[in-house]
């Protein structure tokens, strides 16, 4: 068997060699020349084997017990030269797939062949591209480029000048682009049929210009390779045999650029907001216009003056075509040593920003990019960002922003410490190191005191099997608490020790709780009797206080304002030594008693919880959050019930006699908000007194939650109402005034045409006179007959 072994030795130093597959065919080949050696003597050997065995069997001159050795060798030989067989059959097929691929590579000089199309003899001698479909952004192509190395690393190598030219003979407008590499890859040389094509692809990278090319095609590479090596790390086996396809996939697409005049949106449009819109209807140089009125700002704001078209060409915008795009900024800022920042407007009234400067010169100008839904975008002149962002916020005071993130902060003092921390201000978050000479120092030094008692425990459980068929989730056991077990143990004085005691039965849990509380109380009470002793002081102690310069808490010494105190331990009555006021005060135990339990966390505590509800009728004193598990101690402490009498209290509803619990359940408090109302209407207090409170309400009485919930929304309910009788109040004295005055316009038009007509005037006035004598007149004949004696009146000056 001890070819076997070689054999596999040979195999695995194969292994490490399959960068380079056709070293790995010579490698298979001398392999193959060995075992087949190996083989023909393992054959040879065991034929001669056998000619001797049947020679001795003839002869029989060899025992039983030889024989079955020497069969037993040959067996062994067998087997042996089995595997060699094996193993040079799985060698001989993956030789002939090396082979295949070997000869299918195009091993030769660098080239690029692209899919279908037209030529361009620049790149290669037949460069061809097919549109192979539409985006959003513009045209999709496909280029694949020819293998000229079987290994990874050397076709990047040789094909980043490719990869480059290309990329610039396609840069009529910015593109993005994502090469791609698919490799054959194996796991073993051993194993059948583990050969993959995998793609390993680059992220999407953008080129605006042929200046950004180089970078581009290098980080490209950086990227295929990184997520090559990270997927021969995660320890899968996986080795690379050579490059099937190199593919790189182009896409044209318009960046975003400022243009030509666009309203701005009613919210934006108040003075208030500190924003100039120039309106350039005549072309696309929104950009240079406001950098124009930010230099020269005038009362015409928003118009282009003569003066301003002959400034215009005093600033420096050569090699900038208009629109101005984003990437081209950092050249006008260079060319006209001025700081932008470009701001963008999301939703309404939500702004981020999309350009900060990273120069720092002096003046600095903002702007607003604003875009109309439709592929247009406009550049806005912001006059006062301060002004433009307060907006939004309800605050009447100034605010200060910040231009990198737009933070706001109430004072520049604030402002100018965020600067130095800011992320998009300084590229990288800031990180405050401490200075140097600082000592980190230890403060609570009352957690270095030895509580008093401290309380071991464990829970024990059953597994009880449930039927749960029928569901997607199958629940098949119950944990159910069946036993417990404590001690008490204190620190200073062993006599002081609580005996083990244990449970095992049915109520487990609200038995193990209450038995727990129990031992709390004990606790409690032998520090208050035993434990709060006054301190005993010894003529050497006085004079240690009396020497002492430094405090024995916190190290520090004493000052002259410091006030020097004795520090005694309230257990055994002992001198600890001379301390500050100060950290005597905190030197001392909280007076919780801490209970330990064998895996709370993960398990105890959940019994726990569950019998908190079984113990008492109350609420947990803290809530705990379901996401985050229980912690290292118990953190539910549950209120006592405390009793009270049971008495009448008069009118009202009729109670039972039940445990008035002050944590949650309201007592008579739905009986006093009924009477609520008629307390206001006699102006007697609606405040009832502990001792009026003769009977107390049932357990399941609602709580003050439940009551006031329910008397908001009937107070709503009684709003709306009141509010739609209001508005219907309204609606009606609007109709009754529409009726009055149409009723008026027609009494004056029949007024003026009887007016017109002198002779029926007077019979007219003979009617209403005599009304008037009889008394039978209303308010109408009256304004008539007024109007009749001005018309006569006037009649007769005329």
């Amino acid at each position: 068997m001890e070819n076997q072994y070689e054999n596999k030795v040979d195999i695995y130093s194969i292994e490490k060699k399959m960068e380079n597959p056709v070293d790995m065919m010579k490698a298979y080949g001398e392999m193959m020349a060995k075992m087949q050696a190996q083989m023909a003597a393992m054959t040879a050997k065991d034929e001669a084997r056998d000619k001797e065995i049947k020679e001795l069997k003839k002869k029989g001159e060899v025992s039983e017990k030889k024989l079955k050795a020497l069969e037993k060798d040959n067996r062994k030989l067998k087997k042996e030269g089995e595997f060699n067989k094996k193993s040079l059959g799985v060698l001989r097929n993956d030789n002939r797939k090396l082979k295949r691929n070997i000869a299918a590579m195009r091993v030769g000089e660098e080239g690029i062949e692209v899919i279908g199309g037209t030529a361009t003899p620049t790149l290669h001698k037949t460069i061809n591209y097919e549109k192979t479909g539409e985006s959003d952004e513009g045209t999709i192509e496909k280029f694949t480029l020819g293998i000229s190395r079987p290994d990874f690393g050397g076709q990047l190598d040789v094909s980043r000048k490719i990869v480059g030219d290309l990329l610039k003979s396609v840069l009529d407008r910015p593109v993005k682009f994502v090469e791609t590499l698919v490799l054959k890859m194996v796991k073993g040389l051993l194993s059948k049929n583990t050969d993959v094509d995998l793609p390993m692809e680059s992220e999407t990278i953008t080129v605006m210009n042929a200046s950004e090319v180089e970078d581009a095609v290098r980080l490209s590479a950086e990227r295929i390779i990184a997520k090559i090596e990270s997927y021969q790390d995660r320890g899968s086996n996986w080795r690379v045999i050579l490059v099937e396809k190199h593919e790189v996939d182009v896409v044209h697409f318009n960046p975003l650029v400022g243009s030509s005049f666009i309203e701005l949106p009613a919210p934006l449009k108040s003075n208030m907001n500190g924003l100039i819109n120039i309106e350039n209807v005549d072309d696309d140089e929104c950009f240079r216009w406001c950098h124009v009125r930010h230099l020269r700002p005038g009362q015409r704001a928003t118009k282009i003056t003569r003066s301003d078209r002959k400034f215009a060409k005093t600033l420096n915008y050569n090699g900038i075509k208009f629109p101005v795009r984003i990437n081209d900024i950092p050249k006008i800022e260079k060319a006209n040593e001025l700081r932008i920042t470009v701001i963008m407007l999301r939703g309404e009234r939500m702004f981020f920003p999309r350009y900060t400067s990273k120069f720092d010169y002096k003046d600095h100008m903002e702007l607003l990019l604003m875009d109309d839904g439709e592929g247009n975008n406009h550049y806005v002149l912001v006059r006062d960002i301060s002004m433009l962002l307060n907006s939004l916020s309800k605050t009447q005071h100034k605010r200060f922003f910040c231009l990198g993130c737009l933070n706001g902060f109430n004072s520049q003092e604030r402002l100018d410490k965020h600067s130095g921390t800011c992320r998009e201000v300084n590229g990288t978050q800031k990180s405050m190191m401490p200075k140097r000479g600082s000592k980190v120092v230890f403060k609570n030094h009352r957690r270095q005191l030895p509580v008093q008692f401290v309380i071991y425990a464990d829970f024990e459980s059953l597994l009880i099997p449930v039927d749960g068929k029928g569901e997607c989730l199958r629940k098949t056991h119950d944990h159910e608490m069946c036993s417990y077990g404590f001690k008490r143990v204190c620190y200073y004085d062993g006599k002081y020790d609580g005996e083990y005691k244990s449970y095992r039965g049915v109520g487990a849990i609200s038995r193990s709780l209450s038995e727990l509380l129990g031992e709390v109380e004990k606790c409690n009470g032998i520090i208050q009797s035993e434990f709060n002793k006054e301190v005993v002081m010894s003529v050497k102690d006085y004079d240690k206080l009396e020497k002492a310069t430094e405090c024995h808490i916190c190290g520090g010494k004493f000052g002259e304002s410091d006030k020097k105190v004795l520090d005694h331990c309230h257990v055994t009555s002992k001198f600890r030594g001379a301390a500050h006021n100060s950290c005597n005060l905190n030197h001392k135990l909280t007076g919780k008693i801490p209970v330990v339990f064998h895996n709370l966390r993960g398990y105890d505590g959940n019994f726990i919880m569950q019998g908190v509800k079984e113990l008492v009728d109350g609420r947990a004193k803290r809530r705990l959050s379901r996401s985050s598990p229980y912690r290292s101690k118990v953190q539910a402490a549950v209120y006592k019930e405390v009793q009270g009498p049971s008495c009448y209290v008069g009118k009202g509803p009729e109670f039972q006699k039940v445990v008035f619990d002050l944590h949650g359940q309201s007592p008579l408090v739905k009986h006093f908000l009924q009477n609520k109302r008629l307390a206001k209407d006699s102006g007697t207090s609606i405040l009832v007194q502990r001792t009026e409170i003769d009977k107390l309400p049932p357990i399941n009485a609602p709580t003050y939650r439940d009551v006031i919930k329910e008397s908001l929304k009937s107070s709503h309910e009684l709003e709306k109402q009141i509010q739609s009788l209001l508005d219907q109040m309204s609606n009606e004295r609007t109709i009754f005034g529409r009726q009055q005055k149409k009723e008026r316009e027609e009494f004056r038009k029949k007024e003026t045409q009887v007016l017109s007509r002198h002779k029926e005037v007077k019979k007219i006035s003979d009617l209403i006179l005599l009304r008037l004598a009889k008394g039978k007149s209303g308010e109408n004949d009256r304004m008539i007959a007024t109007s009749i004696a001005n018309a006569l009146k006037l009649d007769e000056e005329a």
